[in-house]
């Protein structure tokens, strides 16, 4: 529904002795956060210039600034207060959560509810592969953080972050942090345009919460999947360098959408892959920002406000207009121009992003660490259940012993025997590269010799008729 058509009903409403929908029957002040006009949520001045039928006011929403103002509305005072606060960045995070009692518990909450989550194939995979990572107590930290400790959206959000990954990544990165040089060189470029810049550690708003800036304008002919792993190593990489109160606190989020050619079509879909994206990151949006001045894109912002929860709704403020324009709407929220970054409207700071590059370069080189020990295609695996049966390795394995089965049961002495479990070990270990490996607490670990040796004399028993 347009908002000349929502204007026009609440225009005969009026004229039939309806209720005032800026007052609600009372006093505009009541109705809102009891303070004055100037001191308002911009969001709701501008539902109240729609309710006096402003009509430049009216022209500059768009049909999702109509229905957040509604959303804001029906809100209790308590919900309407901490949205105010998230957006404008005086939002308090409560001392218990700090609490280490609490945080374990919260732990072992989500690791219950990921345990009986369903249709958890990437996570699944990851658990199985790398279970140091996907228990990494900071990292289920995160999650929680950004869910506000709800394990239900933690939970849902681990699970899509892993699918997130192994789908851009591949299964060999999907257990451990990814850094700038695992990225290909075509996804390196990408990134190294600026389109996206998340460096809690130097930008941040007159809060102290850390910035997130998406500059569309610089996308250039980059292909959507190279943009979109780039963004997805922006975030991941910003999350690590964020304190516990940051995740508490959460991001704020400037999409500048300045000078832009997209068509609505083209520009709707590559928002829609972004924002399905970022839900699969520990991140809290705590207040996201739109700038542009595209009159012709004001329809598909409009839907990317309605396909959102009234909780991300109210949330979303909407700038229209100039480049200049959006810096001083920026500012209103406490983004200072100090640190946009860029440098006119249409080419981003150059060089402030290498230096902050490559200072990430360097924490990244100084925090590696060995690759986890995961099983190969050539390894056995020394364990029962379903995930141990299907492994591709064991697998082989099975199919290797098969072959030896009559000849070892037929063996009349153990020397006999020894020889040609000594004749598989040689098969798998130095003719393929495999390893045996156990599941350990601390994650995959080699097996002994004498491990090795009764795994082989297991399987290779005879079958049961």
């Amino acid at each position: 529904m347009s908002s000349s058509s929502m204007v026009g009903r609440k225009r005969r409403a009026a004229s039939d002795g309806g209720e005032d929908s800026a007052s609600g029957g009372g006093s505009a002040t009541s109705s809102t956060c009891e303070g004055c006009v100037p001191c308002m949520p911009y969001a709701m001045r501008r539902y109240r210039a729609t309710d006096a039928l402003d009509p430049v006011a009216v022209d500059s929403m768009t049909d999702g600034d109509v229905l957040q103002a509604t959303d804001l509305r029906n809100l209790s005072l308590e919900e309407r207060a901490k949205a105010y606060e998230d957006v404008h960045g005086v939002a308090t995070v409560p001392q218990h959560l700090d609490d280490d009692a609490h945080m374990k518990e919260a732990i072992g909450q989500l690791e219950l509810k990921l345990r009986k989550t369903r249709d958890k194939q990437a996570y699944d995979l990851a658990s199985f592969h790398y279970p140091k990572y996907t228990k990494d107590p900071r990292l289920l930290e995160q999650f929680l953080r950004a869910a506000d400790f709800d394990v239900t959206i933690a939970a849902r959000r681990i699970v899509l972050f892993f699918e997130k990954k192994l789908e851009l990544f591949g299964k060999e990165n999907l257990g451990r942090r990814i850094s700038l040089q695992d990225l290909d060189p075509e996804v390196l470029e990408a990134y190294r345009l600026g389109c996206y810049q998340l460096f809690p550690k130097q930008v941040r708003d007159r809060s102290g919460r850390p910035v997130y800036f998406h500059i569309s304008s610089t996308h250039g002919k980059t292909s959507k999947i190279n943009l979109l792993k780039s963004f997805y190593y922006t975030i991941l990489s910003g999350t690590q360098e964020m304190s516990p109160k940051d995740h508490s606190r959460g991001v704020v989020l400037v999409i500048h959408f300045i000078n832009v050619q997209d068509s609505p079509q083209e520009f709707l879909r590559f928002i829609m892959m972004g924002m399905n994206a970022a839900k699969a990151t520990p991140i809290k949006v705590a207040g996201l920002h739109v700038c542009c001045d595209n009159p012709s894109l004001k329809g598909a912002i409009s839907l990317v406000q309605l396909s959102v929860s009234t909780n991300a709704r109210v949330r979303i403020r909407v700038h229209f207009g100039s480049y200049i324009e959006s810096l001083y709407s920026l500012m209103a929220f406490g983004i200072d121009l100090s640190i946009f970054p860029m440098k006119d409207e249409t080419s981003i700071e150059k060089g402030t992003f290498q230096t902050m590059m490559e200072l990430r370069q360097q924490r990244e080189q100084e925090e590696w660490k060995p690759p986890e020990m995961t099983p190969g295609d050539n390894d056995v695996l020394l364990g029962r259940g379903r995930p141990f049966r299907l492994h591709v390795g064991n697998v082989q394995f099975g199919n290797l012993v098969d072959q030896y089965r009559s000849r070892f049961n037929s063996a009349n002495s153990k020397q006999e025997k020894a020889a040609i479990v000594n004749e598989i070990l040689g098969i798998v270990q130095d003719q393929k590269g495999g390893r045996f490996l156990k599941l350990t607490p601390d994650g995959w670990e080699l097996a002994t010799s004498q491990e090795a040796d009764r795994k082989v004399r297991h399987v290779i028993r005879p079958k049961a008729t």
